[in-house]
């Protein structure tokens, strides 16, 4: 019976591609919420799932060179975003290391959000989301959304001709409809250094 219902679990997150995450509770039409969390203990035990935090787990894949892969905290932030249906957008030093901009190493992760402030744990990592107005977080590139926060966190007074260069160098591989786009919702000095980046 055991068997039985690890093997019909398993069966549903095999139609998963590899690392692609997913939550425990999408299995419980397969039974009760305890019953389902030992079969999932169980598939884990076995090597067949990995745990990346409370409720969220993935099918494990390897790579040739650098072996197993986790998803990262990113991706685990997306999805619960998605599944809780507000949004997100990184900030602070971890937006500064995206960008290549810093290389200090970010223990603790801070998102902007349009839902509830919140701490969240994955794996030794602490997530904070702080709740912020609609316009932080209404952003449409991922790469000129970075560039403003990045900005915000320099400062206007701080900010070197290297650190200039850089971000407008990498808002050239922006979308220029989201660029046009997420202009509009930065401070006039930032909007000055993102100008030479649209066409």
């Amino acid at each position: 019976m055991l068997k039985r219902l690890d093997d019909r679990i398993y069966s549903r997150v095999k139609r998963f591609k590899r690392g692609t995450l997913f939550f425990m509770r999408d299995s419980l039409e397969y039974g009760k919420s305890e019953t389902v969390r030992k079969a999932f203990y169980r598939l884990t035990k076995a090597g067949k799932l990995r745990k990346r935090c409370a409720g969220i787990y993935y099918r494990p894949r390897k790579d040739s060179i650098f072996g197993p892969l986790t998803p990262g905290v990113d991706e685990v932030v997306k999805i619960i975003a998605k599944r809780k249906g507000f949004r997100v957008a990184p900030t602070g030093y971890h937006a500064l290391n995206k960008l290549g901009l810093s290389t200090k190493v970010v223990a603790n992760y801070i998102y902007l959000t349009d839902g509830n402030t919140r701490r969240l744990k994955i794996g030794k990592t602490t997530v904070n989301f702080i709740r912020t107005s609609t316009k932080n977080v209404s952003a449409k590139g991922d790469i000129s959304h970075l560039a403003i926060q990045a900005l915000r966190i320099i400062g206007k007074g701080s900010i070197t001709e290297k650190e200039i260069r850089r971000i407008q160098h990498v808002l050239t591989f922006e979308h220029q409809e989201n660029l046009k786009h997420d202009i509009k919702l930065a401070p006039i000095w930032i909007q000055k250094i993102i100008q030479p980046a649209i066409r």
